[in-house]
């Protein structure tokens, strides 16, 4: 689905082609629609600089049993060093 947005709207919002993308994805993720990495994804930016993002606006991170699981399992993965 494709969503058509024209400049006059974003340049009424202030904001960017990027920052509205990042702009949703921050009130996704407050909602509990979108996790962390799907956000970051969503606005096209790195989970590292998605994180500082959420710290510069003060939205607590949400890390519950299922994706420390996901992480553990993950690490298992990992070749040892």
């Amino acid at each position: 689905m494709s969503v058509l947005i024209d400049d006059e709207t974003l340049k009424a919002l202030e904001l960017t082609d990027s920052g509205l993308l990042a702009e949703l994805a921050v009130v996704f993720y407050q909602q509990g629609r979108f996790s962390l990495g799907r956000s970051a994804e969503f606005a096209r930016l790195p989970v590292a600089l998605f994180l500082r993002m959420l710290a510069a606006r003060g939205v607590p991170i949400t890390y519950d049993e299922s994706e420390l699981e996901k992480d553990l399992a993950t690490l298992e993965q990992l070749p040892p060093e």
